[in-house]
């Protein structure tokens, strides 16, 4: 029977050496390796090498538009099709993940330091909207106060802001 995956959603397959389908959760083993699937001109695949990169994880990422060999294990993962970013780590694989899904897969690591930016706070309160509204603010106050040229160019900020934080807002 196939099982079809939503858009938006993800879909994780396990596999034990003898083929039998396994529990979701399962550590993978200690020698285990990251090995991503992509194709060229994937925003999804940008974003997930960005992010892993980002967080300085190891990988080995393989083509699947050069090398036959992955795109047959991407269709063997994804019920026929060319899903990618196709992420197999170990005996798990799983397609199109975000960061919050890889972390657990992942294990303890530097790129699951909970003293990291990413996790104190501070980009989130970037991304919360605070500097657009600090721009915001101060160009009310210079239009109030009669000058209407630097209220623009508060008003360009807020707006180079918001679109710079865009993808912590993602």
């Amino acid at each position: 029977m196939e099982r079809r995956v939503p858009p938006g959603y993800f879909a994780v397959t396990t596999r034990n050496p003898d083929g039998a389908a396994g529990q979701f959760g399962e550590s993978p083993p200690d020698g285990r390796t990251l090995e991503v699937f992509w194709r060229p001109g994937c925003p999804y695949c940008s974003r997930l090498r960005r992010e892993l990169t980002h967080r300085q994880v190891p990988a080995t990422w393989r083509n699947i538009w050069e090398d036959p060999d992955a795109r047959d294990v991407v269709r063997s993962l994804n019920a026929g099709n060319e899903t990618v970013p196709t992420v197999r780590i170990g005996a798990v694989s799983v397609t199109n993940p975000s960061w919050s899904q890889l972390a657990p897969l992942l294990g303890a690591g530097p790129w699951n330091d909970p003293t990291s930016p990413t996790r104190d706070g501070r980009l989130r309160a970037m991304a919360s909207g605070t500097p657009v509204a600090l721009f915001v603010i101060i160009s009310l106050t210079l239009t109030f106060s009669g000058h209407d040229g630097l209220a623009w160019a508060a008003d360009a900020l807020a707006v180079a802001s918001w679109w710079l934080t865009r993808p912590l807002r993602a």
